[in-house]
């Protein structure tokens, strides 16, 4: 037993461990945060701390930049996460920079990103994505990634953020209660669990910060936001599949009996899409409003199934 979390258990004695963990993402953690002697782990734990390191520079160079331009972006998830609980670069897959902007500035950050050595990828746009662009430059045989965003999620008209100072200068980020907020949307409401490594960041944030974070200001903000299920749904993983304290479990009354319990498997979590069925009712479970749950399945369905039948 790996400090009883059976979600390690689980994966670790998955019959396909090693493409598992690959899938989600998980190298450098097992390596780094949990101290399992695996030279697969070790190598990619390698190649991340690399990949990373080029882009916690890049931030540095982008930081210079606003300044010169009294610019400011506030940086999300994995990124803001590089400077806080994953020090060690290694220990945490990234695959892009996401910064989150204002529509008003949205052209001066273009600019500055073209001139900078970035281009933008023509690609067809899904309507629940059309709020971020993709940027890409090659340093050298390290491909960087950013991607902007001038909201968070699709459902939402007005998006009322807490921003705080971030370690980068004229960089900002989420507070404490809206970083978790996000971190739960993101997996659970747009993602639908899909990658382990995300359910490990809020893991490791709820621990670090659990006697930080207003609770009260969670739930209340993530009922207007129309996330409580997701922040919900993923505070009942940590319950169930990590661990997780007695005052959290009874403040979002994680003993109640809800349907979907009976699908968030800890297999489902190790192979979200191996039944398809469960997805969609997953899926549909983190919304907070059916009719939001619909009205993405007609996006999806229209970008995905229609409009390319159509070119």
């Amino acid at each position: 037993m790996i400090q009883n979390l059976p979600i390690l258990n689980a994966l670790l004695g998955h019959c396909d461990q090693m493409a598992r963990v690959n899938n989600h993402h998980l190298y450098g953690v097992l390596y780094h945060q949990f101290h399992i002697d695996n030279t697969e782990y070790k190598n990619q734990y390698k190649r991340q701390w690399i990949h990373n390191q080029m882009l916690v520079e890049e931030l540095d160079s982008l930081s210079i930049q606003l300044e010169k331009l009294s610019l400011q972006g506030t940086i999300l998830k994995g990124g803001q996460l590089l400077y806080d609980l994953y020090q060690d670069h290694g220990s945490r897959f990234l695959s892009d920079i996401d910064i989150l902007i204002t529509k008003e500035n949205y052209a001066l950050w273009e600019e500055l990103l073209i001139n900078t050595g970035y281009y933008s990828p023509s690609l067809p746009t899904f309507h629940g994505n059309n709020f971020k662009s993709q940027w890409i430059k090659n340093i050298g045989e390290i491909e960087i990634n950013i991607e902007l965003h001038t909201k968070l999620f699709y459902h939402l008209k007005d998006e009322a953020w807490s921003l705080v100072p971030s370690p980068v200068p004229h960089f900002t980020q989420l507070s404490l209660e809206d970083t978790l907020i996000h971190l739960c949307g993101h997996l659970a409401f747009q993602h639908t669990f899909h990658k382990l490594y995300w359910l490990f960041d809020i893991y490791f944030y709820t621990e670090k910060y659990q006697s930080q974070i207003d609770w009260d200001l969670v739930i209340q903000k993530s009922k207007v936001l129309h996330l409580a299920n997701s922040v919900q749904m993923c505070l009942w993983c940590l319950h169930k599949y990590f661990k997780l304290s007695t005052e959290l479990i009874d403040k979002f009354n994680l003993n109640d009996s809800f349907w979907w319990k009976q699908f968030l498997t800890v297999e489902f979590l190790i192979s979200p899409e191996d039944k398809k069925l469960n997805y969609f009712l997953i899926k549909h479970a983190t919304k907070d409003h059916f009719t939001e749950a619909i009205w993405y399945d007609l996006m999806w369905f229209w970008h995905y199934k229609i409009s390319k039948k159509r070119w």
